[in-house]
């Protein structure tokens, strides 16, 4: 059994889990690694996982969204990394980070406050030329259809540009700022915009007051994020280049906390914000045994048939949209196991898919499962209608953009985890397991 010790760290919301690269040494399948760290449930749970070195003047550091895929830069996460080496070297004042992309210089300030100074923004890596990447037009760059430009426009949409600050962002300043659920769902649909082919950042932005901003920000493979650091650094940018705001001191304020960015007459932009260690742990790793084919063949049958598992899923929601409700039951070995949860606002179609995901996500090792739904929009999306959305960038049959792809992703990666086959149940027909779940779920709405 491998120990690996960590740090658990937060800024503004986003948390992180802090791994000396040392201690990944010879550790197999680190990407699984990652998704099993990050995990919510199953796991420490954080939005990203950081992998560092450290000495008294120069910090060396990847970073890992929970999906296990890599990011060039996490402004949140290089800040907290500025306070683990001032806990480490309590006289340090400044030191170097180095990502995948650029080195960054952070000082220590008063208290907990770290500053990071991420230079000039560049132009992206985009798959196409256009004249202009600080003012994208929506038909001309972006091939947004009429339904997507319908809803940026409800928003009244000021400015849309695409940087890089070390990562990817697309920035909307807009009069009116999306709800969540509108910005979960145009923030999927964007970041997979073929004009970008590393994927983006999605930050929607609306000017407050003459020296700060509102702020939401879509961040690739994690969704909706309490904050954003280099989503922060980027929109500040853009409102300024663009004479939204005069100020060369600028409050970013999002749903973790506000962020203070100092933007120079060259675009150079510091940013000044806090951090905070939470605890330190271990992470238990059971090592592997090596095995002959034979052995494996037989571990796999051995365990296929242990794992043999019955799920039964439902959703609800009352007014749709409105508050929703799902809940998961799992039938393995005579054991029951049921898994529930809510929404404030929220559609039926999304509650159940979520009783799918979080019945998948429920294993930290693949399984053979049976899974029951009475939803034939979820056993039709996950076994027909994904392969035409997937080859055709998801774009719908009625050439729209398919609804909730950010669910569907995470179905179709916790899907293929395991060995799912998918049943459709008749609802309200008197199937004792479909009748329960339904019940949990309807409970779950009043919630």
């Amino acid at each position: 059994m491998k120990i690996i010790n960590f740090d658990k760290m937060q800024a503004l919301g986003n948390d992180f889990v802090m791994i000396d690269k040392a201690q990944m040494v010879n550790l197999e399948d680190h990407a699984g690694f990652f998704r099993n760290v990050s995990h919510r449930t199953l796991g420490v749970g954080c939005d990203l996982v950081v992998l560092y070195s450290l000495d008294a003047a120069e910090i060396d550091a990847s970073f890992f969204n929970a999906d296990g895929s890599e990011a060039e830069i996490c402004g949140n996460a290089a800040r907290c990394l500025g306070l683990l080496a001032k806990i480490r070297h309590p006289d340090l004042k400044s030191v170097l980070l180095k990502t995948k992309t650029r080195t960054y210089v952070l000082h220590m300030q008063e208290d907990s406050n770290i500053s990071i100074n991420f230079g000039k923004p560049t132009a992206l890596a985009l798959s196409a030329g256009v004249p202009d990447p600080m003012n994208l037009r929506l038909s001309e760059d972006l091939h947004l259809n009429d339904d997507l430009r319908n809803k940026l426009a409800q928003l009244e949409l000021r400015q849309v540009s695409g940087l890089s600050v070390g990562n990817p962002h697309l920035v909307l300043l807009m009069k009116h700022m999306p709800s969540l659920e509108q910005a979960q769902y145009l923030g999927s649909v964007l970041e997979s915009n073929p004009l970008f082919p590393a994927k983006v950042n999605v930050s929607f932005g609306k000017i407050i007051s003459a020296n700060s901003i509102d702020l939401l920000v879509f961040e690739r493979a994690d969704g909706l994020t309490s904050a954003c650091g280099s989503g922060a650094v980027a929109t500040a940018i853009v409102a300024k280049k663009n004479n939204f705001l005069k100020s060369n001191e600028i409050s970013v304020i999002q749903r973790g906390g506000s962020l203070l960015m100092h933007i120079d007459a060259d675009d150079n932009c510091v940013q000044i914000g806090s951090a905070m260690h939470v605890f330190s742990g271990q992470y238990k790793l059971v090592a592997k045994t090596v095995t002959t084919k034979k052995e494996t063949d037989s571990s796999k049958m051995e365990n296929s048939l242990r794992k043999n598992i019955v799920v039964y899923t439902d959703g609800a929601c009352s007014g749709n949209p409105g508050p929703g409700g799902w809940a998961a039951l799992v039938m393995c070995d005579n054991k029951k196991q049921e898994l529930c949860g809510s929404e404030p606002n929220t559609t039926n179609n999304r509650m159940e898919m979520m009783a799918a995901i979080a019945a998948l996500e429920y294993f930290s090792t693949p399984c053979t499962i049976k899974l029951y739904t009475d939803s034939t929009y979820v056993k039709n999306g996950i076994t027909k209608w994904i392969h035409g959305w997937l080859k055709n960038n998801w774009v719908s049959a009625d050439k729209k953009p398919v609804k909730n792809k950010d669910l569907w992703l995470r179905l179709l990666e916790a899907a293929k985890f395991h060995e799912v086959s998918w049943h459709w149940v008749e609802g309200h027909a008197g199937n004792e397991f479909n009748e329960q779940v339904d019940k949990i779920a309807k409970n779950q709405c009043r919630k």
